[in-house]
């Protein structure tokens, strides 16, 4: 009989396309399949975007202006690469940290203010936390918060795209603190038996290897990408998405985050390759960040001056008929005085 260590796996080989200063390894022979610089250009614009709005969404929640909200710099290529790699019709479902996710999915830095501020204007009315933010018709699902929730919404996406024949896959974003969850199991168990069309991608900066290896107890192929690195992301998500819908069943992606420095900088990487492509110059850069800036600022403005929802909202999106005592609770808020 094997013991644990007789049969354990080898370490996987961490994926990894671009050094920190923008070249291509030399032991990268796919590069010739990977993306023109025609497609990596929005990739590194959306980047930015993300990195700026995320910047002042961080600003504004020191300020008490919002609630609490966590920046993720360095984080850019794990959530707008990824996203780049899908179709839009395939379903995410992003937690705290994917605001790039819904940048690249065409959410406007309007719209993620008017969340944050939960204002009038905001889809969900207020109730959400900053950064949390969906949209129906761009297929984005924003998670409750809570670590693991959304994994068994994009099983059960998934499954039901699979039964009813919809070519499509869902993807999920997570923190590895999810891996701990009842409902990591419950969706990677789930997905595994049934070989359902999703791709989880989670955000690592434990010990490089030890999250895809909770994909073998699943049965489930999984893969260790620098979640710094913009083309490995791209190259792991659009694979992952491949066996998908080849009926060949969901896959983990590590996403490995180091300690984010200036050398390892996503944003650098990819800047620098597209540069020896002479594909990006500095009046390029400072247009980009002049152009973000002023939408970001103009948003802040309409957003901090928009007024509230009204308290009335409270009792919507809860009951198709509402019981009694709402109908009543309703009648008593519409009768107080002031404006509500």
């Amino acid at each position: 009989m094997a013991t644990i260590a007789e049969g354990a796996q080898a370490a996987p080989v961490e994926l990894r396309i671009l050094t920190h200063d923008g070249a291509l390894l030399q032991d990268r022979h796919d590069r010739e399949a990977g993306p023109s610089t025609e497609h990596l250009r929005p990739i590194y614009e959306a980047m930015v975007r993300t990195r700026l709005l995320d910047q002042e969404l961080g600003r504004l929640s020191e300020q008490g202006r919002i609630g609490f909200y966590a920046t993720a710099p360095g984080e850019e290529a794990a959530s707008v690469a990824a996203a780049a790699a899908l179709q839009p019709n395939d379903w995410v479902f992003v937690g705290r940290r994917e605001l790039g996710v819904a940048l690249w999915r065409g959410l406007s830095p309007q719209r993620v203010l008017d969340g944050a501020f939960g204002n009038a204007s905001d889809g969900a009315k207020g109730r959400a936390l900053p950064g949390l933010v969906g949209s129906r018709e761009a297929r984005v699902v924003a998670s409750s918060g809570l670590p693991g929730n959304h994994l068994i919404h994009a099983t059960g996406c998934g499954w039901a795209a699979r039964s009813s024949g919809d070519p499509i896959v869902a993807a999920a974003w997570f923190a590895d603190s999810a891996a701990e969850s009842a409902e990591f199991h419950t969706a990677l168990n789930f997905a595994g038996v049934f070989r359902v069309p999703v791709v989880f991608l989670g955000r690592s900066r434990g010990p490089k290897g030890a999250l895809a290896a909770r994909a073998v107890a699943y049965g489930i192929e999984s893969v260790l990408c620098d979640g710094g690195d913009a083309l490995a992301v791209l190259a792991a998500t659009g694979r992952a998405r491949e066996r998908a819908l080849a009926g060949q069943g969901p896959t983990l992606i590590e996403l490995a985050l180091g300690e984010h420095t200036d050398e390892s900088d996503p944003l650098r990487r990819v800047r620098r390759f597209l540069e020896r492509q002479n594909a990006w110059t500095d009046e390029a850069q400072r247009a980009l960040d002049e152009q973000t800036t002023a939408a970001v600022t103009a948003a802040v403005a309409h957003a901090g001056q928009a007024p509230p929802p009204p308290a009335a909202s409270l009792f919507d999106d809860t009951f198709a008929r509402a019981p009694w005592h709402l109908a009543e609770q309703r009648a008593a808020l519409a009768n107080l005085p002031g404006d509500r």
